[in-house]
């Protein structure tokens, strides 16, 4: 995979885990505002008087938003691997420097606009845009598994 398009995915998973996060959030809040952690979060109908089919339905789509966000999570994990290495001493970090691994992170992992990114980071947003391109280039050249251990170009 091209390291834009698994950049463009992290960004995307990013998204993702946040969105699910709060929608979990809600849910939660919602079970505790209807009697606890126990109580049924739904109120029953004439054909399920305790709205056991609706409290079903909502663990269902809580089991599945858990699910999402652990997904999302492996691939953030797998991109901080990418920009700061293993161990935070490798990765685009090591290969570029710190502030075009900064850059991407907080570009992809951080779903910064590139206004956003540049105030992060403290330089201008051309600087941003040229350093992710640069970074860009040299994952492509050396690879998710190359990059990971700071390959040198």
């Amino acid at each position: 995979m091209a390291a834009r398009e698994f950049f463009e995915a992290v960004r995307a998973a990013s998204a993702d885990a946040r969105r699910a996060r709060a929608e979990l959030e809600a849910l939660e809040e919602r079970r505790l505002s209807l009697g606890g952690h126990g109580a049924s979060p739904v109120s029953g109908t004439r054909s399920d008087v305790n709205g056991t089919s609706a409290s079903i339905a909502l663990v269902d789509r809580e089991v599945v938003l858990h699910r999402r966000v652990e997904e999302d999570y492996a691939l953030l994990d797998r991109a901080c691997e990418v920009i700061y290495g293993v161990d935070n001493d490798h990765g685009i970090e090591r290969g570029m420097g710190t502030h075009f691994a900064d850059v991407v992170w907080h570009r992809a992992c951080g779903e910064e606009s590139w206004d956003e990114v540049a105030v992060s980071v403290g330089m201008s947003r051309r600087t941003c845009v040229r350093y992710y391109e640069a970074a860009m280039d040299y994952v492509d050249s050396v690879g998710l598994v190359g990059s990971i251990d700071g390959a040198e170009v």
